[in-house]
């Protein structure tokens, strides 16, 4: 059910970097039990001119002992890995899930706010490949999250899968403040996976708009799609840090909300659990 235009307050960019990944020399193209931690992955698109590795950090939730448990890949903001992508990495864990922090700039020397930004995603299938080898992780039950420039890399990843010739497509995607514009020639999407789509009506850099006509578009088609589009929230509405942010040669506003934030991941949550039963 689509929450219609429900005013409520939002974050593209995240706030203030909490964590950045340490790159590692640790190259990964298939998995062990032991494995988790951070680790480099091959990657398959250049970045100007140059073929990086990607890397990443597995996190697995307590109780993973010996059984495969579904996993959710977060793509990071233009601000790199902090608050917000951690909050989310902590939600899912409690939820039983493991996680895995996709880092696609760091190693390619990329900076927090840098107005040139990889948002292929090339990056989540190349990632993917390496992570659906691990025997802890079950292939058949993920999905793909992303904030703001990762919500771009999230929804690019949904066109690849074919092409990539993956078996397993998500259970859902969760798309926080951004991606829904990268979506706007998708006219025929599939109807197995989730879609969700979480941003602020007073979002400057991300498209309200686009998400509403996705939406509409989608729901006709008996897609399993929801947009909540919050009154009076801005970008990066899970955050913690207040801001105006120059990017692009425009400013715009990132600010907390927690009513925002909390209503979206009781229905994130409640999604997954739906998706992965």
């Amino acid at each position: 059910m689509f929450k219609k235009l429900n005013r409520l307050p939002l974050v593209l960019f995240a706030s203030v970097v909490v964590s950045a990944c340490q790159t590692t020399d640790t190259l990964k193209t298939s998995l062990t039990a032991t494995d988790k931690g951070y680790f480099s992955v091959p990657t398959t698109m250049p970045w100007q001119g140059q073929k990086r590795n990607i890397g990443g950090e597995l996190t697995f939730p307590e109780q993973a002992a010996g059984q495969k448990v579904p996993f959710v890949v977060i793509a990071h903001s233009a601000d790199g890995i902090n608050y917000a992508e951690n909050w989310w990495k902590t939600l899912w864990l409690k939820e039983g899930y493991a996680v895995f922090m996709l880092d696609y700039w760091a190693p390619r020397g990329v900076a927090p706010g840098s107005a040139r930004a990889p948002r292929s995603g090339t990056d989540v299938i190349d990632a993917l490949e390496v992570l659906n080898t691990h025997p802890g992780l079950d292939p058949t039950r993920y999905a793909i999250q992303g904030l703001s420039n990762g919500s771009m890399v999230a929804a690019s990843a949904m066109s690849m899968f074919k092409s990539r010739r993956m078996t397993n497509q998500p259970r859902a995607y969760l798309l926080n403040y951004g991606g829904c514009s990268q979506l706007a020639y998708v006219t025929t999407p599939a109807k197995e996976p989730a879609y969700r789509f979480y941003i602020g009506a007073g979002d400057a850099p991300a498209s309200p708009r686009s998400c509403q006509e996705i939406y509409d578009n989608w729901s006709k088609q008996g897609v399993n799609v929801k947009a909540f589009i919050f009154p009076d929230v801005y970008h990066g509405f899970d955050g913690n840090v207040s801001k105006t942010v120059s990017y692009r040669g425009s400013q715009f506003t990132i600010r907390p909300n927690s009513k925002a934030t909390n209503t979206s991941a009781e229905d994130a949550k409640e999604t997954l659990r739906t998706a992965f039963n």
